[in-house]
């Protein structure tokens, strides 16, 4: 079985002599019907259906609720950029701080060994 879109009304006489009419619209035909040289002139494509006045309002609402969305998500990326560019300030000042602490604590060793020299000499 075939479904064939009637765009024209039409009838069809068989090799048997019967008629059958076929009104505009979509039918369900047998498969040697659909494909007969007098049924493919008076048929077609479904033609896309019109819109309505609603669904353009329709259409017109989801595309604003889009832009408005679209919006929201911009703005929170650029407020997930700053924090990322705060976050990445504050490891680097981490990082700096860390460097610096460990310098002093390598001088602040040296400085003790120091001293421990000078203790272990004074007692000899």
């Amino acid at each position: 079985m075939a479904k064939i879109h009637v765009h024209t009304a039409f009838t069809l006489m068989s090799d048997d002599a019967t008629t059958k009419s076929f009104s505009p619209g979509l039918h369900e035909v047998a498969d040697d019907v659909a494909e007969h040289w007098y049924v493919r002139l008076h048929t077609g494509e479904e033609p896309a259906p019109d819109l309505a006045p609603s669904d353009e309002q329709a259409i017109n609402e989801l595309s604003a609720e889009l832009e408005a969305e679209t919006e929201r998500l911009a703005a929170l990326e650029s407020a997930l950029d700053a924090r990322g560019a705060d976050l990445d300030r504050r490891e680097a000042a981490i990082a700096a701080r860390e460097a610096d602490f460990d310098a002093r604590g390598e001088s602040g060793a040296s400085v003790k060994a120091d001293e421990k020299q000078k203790q272990s000499n004074q007692k000899k």
